[in-house]
């Protein structure tokens, strides 16, 4: 079967450097892991997606940019489902920030595989990472 896919429409602030060459919006296709391989992860995003009131990315860090979702009634991951054979945090990837996994998301900015695959984050846990949601 064919992988979902998610267009998010953003919105840009006029305090952007190339606001007027570029215009007041975008657009980001995502293309979500294989539902056959990551059910729950492709799942709630796409309930992420379907409730989505608000949001904004504000964490611009050197590894990754997060996505808040403004939704306080939006729940993440049950659990961390996440397939290293597979699926792992290179760059252009996204996945779900915070252990347990929150509504919020990330965009690898760079190979993370290192920083937010498995037993990367918990010495106690060397089996736990961040799930994986698309590129």
């Amino acid at each position: 079967p064919r992988p979902y896919r998610v267009k998010l429409r953003l919105p840009f602030q006029p305090s952007l450097p190339d606001y007027a060459e570029k215009g007041s919006h975008g657009e980001v296709l995502l293309e979500l892991v294989s539902h056959q391989h990551l059910p729950h992860n492709v799942f709630t995003f796409l309930e992420i997606c379907r409730q989505w009131q608000k949001g904004a990315f504000h964490r611009n860090a050197p590894h990754v940019l997060q996505v808040q979702n403004q939704n306080d009634n939006q729940k993440g991951l049950a659990f961390q489902e996440f397939d290293d054979k597979h699926y792992k945090h290179e760059e252009a990837t996204v996945g779900y920030a915070g252990r347990p996994s929150s509504p919020h998301f990330y965009v690898n900015i760079l190979d993370n595989t290192r920083g937010h695959g498995r037993g990367t984050q918990q010495r106690r846990n060397k089996y736990e990472a961040d799930g994986i949601v698309g590129k």
